[in-house]
């Protein structure tokens, strides 16, 4: 059983997500707000600031709404 690859927090980690939001018509401060999630934590969790469990928990909802999450293309473009 193949565990899931969430990728490291970073910079270009932030663009990919923010721009997956973009090519699909949204932003990552609307799907933020749909969930009650404050858009500076979500920030924060992606650039690696935030860091501890629910940190954590939000980069991975983030990368896996884009798609980064246990994919070919997560191991390839992010790392």
């Amino acid at each position: 059983m193949s565990k899931k690859v969430t990728p490291e927090p970073s910079r270009q980690l932030l663009n990919q997500i923010k721009a997956h939001f973009v090519l699909h018509g949204e932003t990552m401060a609307a799907w933020c707000r749909v969930r009650g999630i404050r858009q500076c934590h979500a920030r924060e969790a992606v650039l690696g600031s935030w860091n501890g469990p629910a940190g954590r928990a939000l980069r991975e909802s983030l990368c896996r709404e884009a798609g980064l999450v246990g994919t070919k293309k997560a191991q390839r473009s992010v790392g």
